[in-house]
């Protein structure tokens, strides 16, 4: 996912973005999302020359399924389905099964996450305490998101993270697709050792 700042807006016929990468205009047709507006920053995909998927600078998607904003206390259990934790606390574990997770706007789950046969797993905008362990799933999303544990992640679709910090070791895979950068470019951090990086 790209980052740049509207420069020009006409509606739905769409307008252009500032690339922060090199200064360069990306068009884009449609209209964008509510609030936002020309000068304020936005994330968005690329297909075919034109900016897509447009979101407010955080990134965020909108809130889906079950949503929780307050303090979960103790272990928490995702089956089928979206569950959406918007700025909520978790102070055990998180397993999922199945399902789909979102972290948003400051959500933090202070134990671990075990992740294995669900669809995605997303961490926008917030920090996991304990180990990430991916197996088998879709696709992970991370972005401006903290781990403070290990991530080991196998046998899954595609993952994606940019401007993530990892405090302990990274392992990844057989992973059929994967976008991770170190340096300036997407602004990732891995504070141990990794494998499987690109």
């Amino acid at each position: 996912m790209a980052t740049g700042i509207v420069s020009k807006y006409d509606g739905v016929r769409g307008g252009n973005i500032t690339q922060d990468l090199d200064g360069s205009i990306i068009e884009f047709i449609g209209l964008l999302p509510s609030g936002v507006k020309v000068g304020d920053p936005v994330s968005y995909d690329i297909e075919n020359n034109f900016a897509i998927n447009i979101n407010a600078e955080n990134g965020e998607p909108a809130d889906e399924g079950t949503v929780e904003t307050g303090t979960i206390n103790g272990d928490l259990n995702v089956g089928n389905g979206t569950y959406t934790l918007k700025g909520a606390t978790v102070t055990g574990n998180v397993e999922v099964k199945g399902g789909r997770l979102l972290l948003k706007s400051g959500a933090i789950v202070k134990g671990n996450i075990d992740f294995k046969g669900g669809t995605t797993l997303e961490i926008y905008n917030s920090t996991v305490k304990g180990n990430i362990d991916y197996k088998n799933s879709t696709n992970l999303v991370i972005q401006h998101g903290d781990v403070e544990g290990d991530m080991d992640i196998k046998n899954s679709n595609s993952i994606d993270i940019q401007h993530g910090d990892v405090e302990g070791d990274m392992d990844i895979k057989g992973m059929q697709s994967s976008r991770i950068q170190h340096g300036d470019q997407s602004g990732n951090i891995v504070g141990g050792s990794n494998s499987g990086c690109n």
